[in-house]
């Protein structure tokens, strides 16, 4: 037998290993669901069940939600990486004496901020998944819809994202975040029933879909405020979405989205753009399609953009990146060595070794974790005061999500200055 083909089989099969040790993983049970199957609704039954969470903002009600936990979390577990520089990143190089080629081999690795999801230790994930519940509490506690659009809208956000980090965090390691079965009945991330509220099962593509999309049709920004847990989506903040600031922050995310090579690209005379656009443009986001989609881009496009818009004379969908949005690419055995051109200065405060960046870290040990206590302990010590006992003004009221839900008076009226996007504003 020739041996150079026994050889390369070897090699074949190792690789092949490689990937597979990362790829398969148990279906979880979804956050916010009690085990039981869901069963199947028809299209019109799903639509129908939807209308149940149309805004119907009331005026002089200026209740809000808290969002200091999530503010916590996210400070902790979202590496900030900048704006795309609209390169493609290289195939990461063979090491010195070995014959395998392998690590985070996606040319959009660097693109995105990233959720540290390799490090994650079983009290963080567990932490994450108690906001989640917390956030469903909250919507079954009081009436969403009564709300205005802008606090709406903010939660919508919020309690999609945690559910993506929560779902992705609890299977992990997985390299196809939207290929995870969830569930009794293995249905697939975004089609899962991950939450209910007020009787209604909503899966993650319903919250986009049925309920953000639907109802600020009028207003295509909305897409940039979802995260898919994978390289093609818009950007994860490093903070929660808030009313305050919600509509410059969709601004500063649309911007950093269509300037990178996951957003916007080209082909020859035809210019390739992000499949999600597809989801956002079928659930009525962009009526005048091409016309007025290019419109949009041309708000947020930077210079090579813009040429890219000037001599194209079609449109395309560019293939789905939908590696993990992490640092190795949803596999923790590939050494963080292998991810180049990540500027190790903006990892996140209160990782381990800090001084030395996510290079210090080792992969496929995760060490690093958070309680809710320790969370709670540490809002209560920045506020100089327990916000058990909160002293509000006026008929205002707060949510808090990082606490036993209830209502409180507002202590708080600042402003969302902080971006949390680790990019630069349009």
């Amino acid at each position: 037998m020739d041996q150079r083909w026994v050889r390369g089989l070897g090699l074949a099969v190792v690789a092949s290993w490689g990937v597979s040790a990362c790829a398969t993983t148990p279906a979880p049970t979804p956050v916010g669901s009690s085990g039981a199957t869901a069963g199947a609704k028809s299209v019109s039954e799903a639509v129908s069940a939807l209308v149940a969470f149309a805004p119907r903002p009331q005026p002089g009600d200026s209740t809000t939600i808290d969002y200091r936990g999530l503010d916590a979390v996210f400070d902790r577990i979202v590496l900030r990486t900048g704006p795309s520089l609209r390169r493609w990143a290289a195939r990461p190089k063979r090491l010195a004496g070995r014959r395998l080629v392998y690590g985070h081999f996606s040319p959009l690795r660097r693109e995105g901020n990233k959720v540290v999801f390799s490090q994650l230790n079983e009290e963080a994930k567990a932490t994450i998944t108690a906001l989640a519940e917390n956030l469903i509490k909250i919507a079954n506690r009081i009436d969403i819809t009564r709300l205005s659009r802008d606090e709406q809208l903010a939660y919508w956000f919020n309690l999609h994202n945690v559910l993506v980090i929560a779902e992705v965090a609890r299977a992990y390691p997985t390299v196809q975040p939207r290929s995870l079965r969830v569930g009794p009945d293995g249905s697939p991330l975004h089609d899962a029933p991950l939450a209910t509220i007020r009787g209604v099962s909503l899966s993650l593509r319903d919250i986009r879909t049925g309920i953000v999309f639907r109802y600020w049709q009028d207003d295509p920004r909305v897409m940039y405020g979802f995260f898919h847990g994978d390289l093609a989506s818009p950007n994860i903040r490093g903070r929660a979405w808030r009313a305050t600031g919600v509509w410059k922050n969709l601004d500063r995310n649309a911007h950093e989205f269509v300037n990178a090579l996951r957003g916007v690209r080209r082909d020859g005379s035809t210019m390739l753009v992000s499949p999600l656009y597809d989801e956002a443009r079928t659930a009525g986001l962009f009526p005048d399609w091409p016309e007025g989609f290019r419109r949009h881009l041309r708000t947020y496009a930077d210079a090579s953009v813009t040429r890219i818009l000037d001599e194209t004379d079609g449109e395309g969908y560019a293939r789905y990146e939908g590696r993990t949005a992490d640092l190795v690419g949803g596999c923790p055995q590939l050494p963080f060595s292998e991810i180049s051109g990540i500027d190790t200065a903006a990892a996140p405060s209160g990782w381990p070794g800090d001084a030395e960046g996510p290079a210090a870290m080792p992969a496929g040990r995760p060490g690093f974790g958070f309680s809710l206590p320790e969370l709670r302990r540490t809002l209560e010590a920045r506020r100089g005061r327990s916000v058990r006992e909160p002293q509000g003004r006026g008929d205002r009221r707060i949510i808090t999500d990082v606490l036993p839900v209830r209502a409180v008076p507002v202590t708080d009226d600042r402003a969302d200055a902080d971006d949390g996007t680790g990019g630069s504003p349009r």
